[in-house]
């Protein structure tokens, strides 16, 4: 599962295909992720970077950490506040 939100023992997928709207020339500014049922943004505080480029095959990943705020609807319909939760976001692309 990609996409979930967990509070108190209860477990929602976000089954949904989300926008994600960041900026591939600057992976600390602030991530928007948006959809009928999630609006958050993502405060990165840290990026990993991992680049590997032997012609053929490549692989390039920015994995960042930092801070999601906003709000997700559980599956009862009720919208559940984010506040300064600490998490990850990355964007993976792969040749092969």
């Amino acid at each position: 599962m990609e996409n979930s939100l967990y509070v108190d023992g209860h477990l929602t997928k976000i089954s949904e295909e989300l926008v994600w709207d960041y900026d591939r020339e600057d992976w600390l500014a602030p991530w928007r992720i948006t959809g009928s049922s999630v609006d958050l943004t993502f405060v990165p505080f840290h990026l990993k970077r991992s680049v590997t480029d032997l012609k053929v095959f490549a692989s390039r990943t920015h994995q960042c950490f930092g801070h999601w705020s906003g709000r997700v609807r559980d599956d009862t319909g009720t919208w559940v506040r984010v506040e300064d939760v600490v998490g990850w976001a990355e964007d993976v692309h792969n040749r092969w």
